[in-house]
């Protein structure tokens, strides 16, 4: 089994997902494009976006620009995140 971190968020009559990852995910396309898919089975139907904290401690985003725009403007402690498994 895998546990992940997530928050699955409705805003504007949007359902999306966020996952927080490590770092060395966002090192590669390919590597993104695999956690997303990866994602799909917990989050079914939902656009996902990927979050990792670059050494500053600031939250980078990867998926849907609309939602990472949206994200900007939201502090990451604010999103209602919880864990899940799957496997």
């Amino acid at each position: 089994m895998i546990k992940v971190t997530g928050a699955v968020i409705k805003k504007q009559g949007l359902t999306f997902a966020v996952v927080a990852v490590k770092n060395h995910v966002f090192n590669t396309q390919h590597d993104r494009q695999e956690a997303q898919i990866s994602f799909a089975s917990i989050f079914p139907g939902m656009p996902i976006v990927l979050m990792a904290r670059s050494p500053g401690n600031s939250p980078q985003y990867w998926g849907r620009r609309d939602i990472i725009q949206f994200l900007s403007n939201v502090h990451p402690s604010r999103l209602p995140w919880r864990e899940f498994t799957f496997n």
